[in-house]
């Protein structure tokens, strides 16, 4: 799903843009598997404390729990800024291992670090060709990647993003 962000990211602006991903990618599963989904988000705790995550969702039949169903984590990188212990206890990204130890909670910010090398080459292109360029680099990326976990290797320059933790 592509959607981007013009300003800075407030709380409800993700928490549609979530909830929209959300009901694409797993409206169609059961109640007993999106109690097996995480979702991992470095700003989780006012996400989840929006007036419109407290009652059941306004959506037909079962989709109206996908939010309160979901497992929510604080990712590992940003864990540690959170200093309230309800967030800690709420969020903590743990829960994720104990079931998922290889999952990385990390992979979009270390995704920002790579891209952050391409910002004068998108900068320079106009709003199409930037929103199309950036998509297939992206999609080109995570083949890579992907590709280089399922044949045990190492990516290229990721030693690089992990170095920034």
């Amino acid at each position: 799903m592509w959607q981007p962000l013009y300003q800075s990211e407030g709380p409800s602006q993700v928490f549609l843009l979530t909830l929209t991903w959300l009901l694409a990618a797993h409206g169609n599963e059961t109640r007993e598997r999106w109690k097996k989904l995480y979702l991992a988000y470095d700003n989780m705790c006012h996400l989840d404390n929006l007036k419109a995550t407290k009652e059941d969702l306004p959506l037909p039949g079962d989709l109206k729990y996908i939010w309160k169903d979901i497992n929510k984590i604080i990712d590992s990188l940003h864990m540690k800024n959170h200093v309230d212990v309800k967030c800690k206890e709420k969020y903590d990204p743990e829960k994720l291992k104990e079931s998922n130890p290889d999952y990385n909670t990390m992979v979009c910010e270390q995704t920002f670090a790579w891209l952050s090398r391409y910002k004068r080459i998108l900068g320079s292109m106009p709003k199409i060709h930037f929103h199309f360029f950036l998509h297939r680099m992206i999609k080109h990326r995570n083949r890579y990647i992907s590709l280089c976990y399922k044949t045990g290797r190492r990516p290229l320059h990721h030693s690089k993003v992990i170095a920034l933790e």
